[in-house]
Order: structure tokens, then sequence, then C-alpha cells
């Protein structure tokens, strides 16, 4: 054997190699551990702001009620039910429906059980569906129960008040349809 073909290399250098092959393997390991930590945070962030989401729609529903913009051309038309309403009272009062939006939630099994414990009380009440846009201008398709429509308002505000004593529901808001 030739010497020529040799590799000679000497301890410190082999020493120095072993280190830094060590420290590329441990920065590698920590770039990917890195790396990892924050998809994994990224799809908690995502999980939590999908489930947190029923709750704001919930707040949303219950406090957006009563205060609904009041466009230009309903706003005319209300002028002229005005100008009506002094010709003739008992035709108006007589055509207005009220309604009661009871419980709002993301899943449709949910909402069917809370329509089944309040058909067991013995008041009809059915699901709409709803759909609302998130910050992201993702849909969100949602559930709300609602009371059937009623002619008389003080009629279904017995009924609500017998639905809220036994469901302890808070701020139901009769709506006029």
């Amino acid at each position: 054997m030739s010497k020529n073909n040799d590799l000679i290399i000497t301890r410190r250098q082999a020493s120095f190699l072993s280190a830094a092959l060590l420290l590329l393997f441990v920065s590698f390991f920590i770039f990917g551990y890195i790396i990892g930590q924050r998809k994994a945070l990224n799809e908690f962030n995502e999980i939590l702001h999908n489930e947190s989401f029923a709750d704001r729609v919930r707040y949303s529903l219950y406090s957006s009620y009563g205060n609904s913009p009041v466009s230009e051309e309903t706003a005319d038309s209300e002028i002229e039910l005005d100008l009506s309403d002094d010709q003739s009272d008992t035709k108006f009062v007589s055509d207005k429906t009220y309604y009661a939006p009871l419980y709002g939630c993301g899943s449709l099994k949910t909402a069917q059980a809370f329509v089944d414990r309040v058909r067991r009380l013995g008041f009809e009440t059915f699901i709409k569906d709803r759909k609302s846009r998130g910050a992201k201008g993702k849909v969100i398709q949602w559930y709300q129960v609602v009371t059937k429509n009623y002619n008389n308002k003080e009629e279904l505000q017995k009924v609500v008040d017998k639905i809220q004593a036994a469901e302890k529901l808070q701020q139901v808001k009769i709506v006029e349809v």
C-alpha cells in the first residue's frame, strides 16, 4: 500500500469536526422543534377560535335584539303606516305577529334537545337555521330556537316567562314580525 492514498487527520481536527457535526445536528433539532411548536400553536389557536365563536354568536344574538338598524325604506313605510294608522287602528293591531328567540347554539343536536325540553313543558318551538360571517369572512352555520308566532303579545310574554323560569334563560326579547 502506498501512503499517498491515506487520509491523515489529527486528533485536534477530529475533535473540531465532531464538535461541528454535533452543533449542526443540535441546531437542526432546535429548528425543527420551534417549527413544530409554531404549527401546534397555530392549530390550537384555530380550534380555540372556532369553539369560542358559538359563545360570541350567542352573546351578539341576545344583545342585538331591539337594536336593529332601520333603513330609509322601512322608515318611509313606517310613516305611511302612521298616516293610515289614524284612520283604522284596529286593522293594524290584529295584523301584528310576535315571536321570541329563546336559544342559539352551534349544533343541531343541542337545539333539538332544547326543543324537546320545551315541548315537555307544553309549548311549541321551532329551529331556524342561521348563517353568520366570522371575522375572517368564514360562513358559520348555527341554530336558533324560536317560539311559534303569536298575535297577542301578552300571551307570548306569559309563555316566555314560563320557559324562562323552567330553563333559566335570561333577557329573552319578543320580536315583532
